[in-house]
């Protein structure tokens, strides 16, 4: 992790990253989460302009008539990824050329590359002829001072609080942006030229900022844990001493989980040590059809976590016919449809090129011991499989019409313009197996709830009272809880 710009060190992507590192084998692939920007992407802009000194550097090259079809941008080589809290990249005027109409922002990957950042929808930028900041339009609004050669800006974006914001030659200029669409697509950084002479330098974090950004980092985790100290916790477990307070817990916890036979196993220990857990403590026994219902919930567990989502579906509507149809459930069958489709174009791209080859060691998923799984179709007729591609993808659109379904529609699409996604940096969020394990857990907890029972065990409810407050800020993984550490920060 030391590769990592120093205001990330201790946030939650941070932990992620250890995490990974700590759980990497020679039989198990590793699979960190998604990359920082690191460079400007020279396959990624607009033919006005180059990029050089290893991708850090942009010039304008021309030809400049200065009117605003000379406008040029390029963006980096990879999105910003949610988790990381707060993203921030300063950019130094290296020469404002003839008159300096210099963009720095972010902006969609969908965004054309021949305007400036902020003059189009999904572009946001803050401009140094007229200091004016630009949100998705070509009218600007005052907002800074104007910057030139030798200056240092610096483009900060919080996930926590939606916002966008610059700094100056390392003084905060103040919230430029508000309720930034963070949570449904990507976003990257961008730089846009237009006069002859103009050149800019960034740094994504290989060296120190001139902007105090560990101090900002500092205040955000202040915040965030006054918000995480008002959640109340003393009266999860009643008066209850420690020990029995931590079986309680995981005994509830295996019991809501359907982990039956470690369950059973775990209260046979418990009541040889001890005269008897406290009233609600121990796992109650199973009925035969609570015993059935919980291996089933393990089957169609491992059969979505290991990615086989059509079986998990037939399964749910086997076991628990009622969950899926459920409005209230729409959104998870959305997730797994999508879940579905990704897999289906994983497939065409092995039986296409099967040069990327699956973990054949893969062990077993966290919920339960039983693999119910037929699997993903064998890469052997890649014109059929492509024929389910484009079948599910219409079935899709006439499934799920609305709005706020059609650009996460839009982003797993995108995936058939690739020949093969897995060889793809700028794809990795689509397609990274761990959206299966999240949709399992979504499922899960439907089923549970449409059973009469509650969506968290005690256990996670005590986690979930830590950063409840963050939960209530997120809208779907847009790294709203990125500058908490956990593990660092309350478990430590």
């Amino acid at each position: 992790m030391n590769n990592l710009p120093e205001y990330l060190q201790e946030t939650s992507y941070a932990e992620q990253i250890a995490s990974c590192y700590a759980a990497a084998s020679p039989n198990k692939p590793l699979l960190p989460p998604p990359e920082l920007p690191s460079f400007w992407n020279d396959k990624d802009k607009c033919e006005l302009i180059e990029v050089v000194n290893g991708g850090l550097d942009v010039r304008f090259v021309g030809p400049g008539r200065g009117n605003d079809k000379d406008a040029a941008s390029v963006r980096a080589n990879c999105p910003i990824p949610r988790g990381v809290g707060v993203y921030y990249f300063e950019v130094e005027i290296v020469s404002k050329g003839a008159e300096g109409f210099i963009g720095i922002g972010f902006c969609k990957l969908r965004v054309p590359l021949n305007r400036l950042p902020g003059w189009e929808s999904d572009s946001w930028g803050y401009h140094g002829d007229d200091g004016h900041s630009f949100c998705c339009q070509g009218t600007g609004k005052q907002y800074g001072p104007k910057f030139t050669t030798g200056d240092i800006v610096g483009c900060a974006i919080n996930f926590r609080t939606l916002t966008g914001f610059y700094t100056k030659n390392g003084v905060d200029l103040g919230i430029a942006f508000r309720d930034l669409p963070i949570s449904r697509s990507d976003l990257y950084p961008s730089v846009g030229l237009r006069t002859m002479g103009e050149h800019v330098r960034v740094n994504f974090g290989q060296k120190s900022f001139v902007y105090d950004v560990e101090q900002y980092m500092r205040e955000e985790k202040a915040k965030m844990y006054g918000l995480i100290n008002t959640v109340p916790t003393e009266n999860l477990f009643g008066d209850d001493d420690v020990m029995h307070v931590v079986q309680s817990l995981v005994g509830s916890y295996l019991s809501h989980n359907g982990y039956v036979e470690t369950a059973r196993a775990f209260a046979e220990v418990v009541k040889s040590e001890h005269e008897a857990l406290p009233t609600g403590a121990l796992p109650k026994e199973f009925s035969s059809k609570e015993d059935a219902a919980a291996v089933n919930r393990q089957r169609i567990w491992n059969a979505v976590v290991r990615g086989d989502i059509e079986h998990g579906i037939k399964l749910t509507n086997t076991f628990f016919p009622d969950v899926l149809t459920a409005e209230e459930n729409m959104e998870v069958m959305f997730k797994l449809r999508c879940r579905e489709f990704v897999k289906l174009i994983m497939a065409v791209a092995e039986a296409t090129s099967p040069t990327v080859k699956p973990d054949e060691d893969m062990p077993d998923v966290a919920m339960g011991e039983e693999v119910d799984l037929v699997g993903s179709p064998a890469p052997a007729d890649s014109t059929k499989l492509l024929g389910a591609v484009l079948e599910l993808g219409k079935k899709l659109r006439e499934w799920f019409p609305s709005p706020e379904h059609r650009d996460a529609l839009q982003e797993i699409f995108s995936l058939i313009a690739y020949p093969d996604p897995r060889t793809e940096p700028r794809v990795a969020s689509l397609i990274d197996p761990a959206h299966d394990a999240a949709v399992a857990e979504e499922l899960n907890s439907a089923i549970l709830v449409s059973s009469g029972g509650t969506k968290f065990s005690a256990l996670e409810r005590l986690v979930q009272s830590t950063v409840v407050k963050c939960s209530q800020l997120r809208d779907e993984g847009n790294g709203a809880v990125g500058v908490v550490n956990v593990k660092a920060d309350f478990l430590g």
